[in-house]
């Protein structure tokens, strides 16, 4: 399963300040990648939020390999992208380098490594992953949630931070969700 982001009216901002770790990180970069410094990434479509108190009109997004080659380049107009990297020959058991940059280039975010992971372990992550979504509801909060402790486990980090935010969304009310999330931002930010 990919992940999506959206972003919208803003609120993914306003949640995310909520936490003082966004705060203090935002402090020592221009624009903050709420991720941490290694994902893996099992799939090549995913959706990429940051939080940029500047709010420029545009980004671009660039992927780079360890010798800071660039492999992809994705230009949006909001402080959130979907990456699709499926036409990029990615190498497996290598990393790539993700930032975003403002629309002058001058402003830079945090680096996130994506680790490629073999195509057996890809597999059996995704087959691991399939196994436990079979018996949880991923369309109510306490299944997300219960998923997004699976992938954090695991370290698949973007598929857990979409989890627990989808699971804040539909419970905005429940103090256990907007915990979960905060908690796993407090530790990955």
């Amino acid at each position: 399963s990919g992940v999506t982001a959206k972003n919208g009216s803003g609120s993914y901002q306003r949640n995310m300040s909520v936490t003082g770790s966004v705060d203090r990180a935002l402090a020592k970069n221009d624009i903050l990648i709420p991720l941490p410094t290694k994902v893996t990434l099992i799939t090549e479509k995913f959706g990429i939020d940051w939080i940029d108190e500047a709010k420029d009109q545009t980004y671009t997004v660039l992927v780079t390999n360890m010798k800071e080659e660039p492999v992809a380049k994705f230009e949006t107009g909001s402080a959130s992208a979907q990456v699709d990297l499926s036409q990029v020959a990615l190498e497996s058991e290598q990393y790539y380098l993700v930032t975003v940059t403002s629309q002058n280039g001058k402003r830079k975010s945090n680096t996130v490594n994506f680790y490629i992971p073999s195509n057996n372990e890809k597999k059996q992550l995704m087959d691991e992953l399939r196994e436990v979504t079979e018996s949880l509801d991923l369309e109510t909060s306490v299944g997300l949630a219960a998923f997004g402790q699976i992938c954090e486990d695991k370290k698949l980090m973007l598929e857990a931070l979409q989890s627990y935010k989808k699971a804040k969304e539909l419970s905005p009310d429940v103090d256990y969700f907007n915990t979960a999330y905060k908690n796993f931002m407090d530790e990955v930010v």
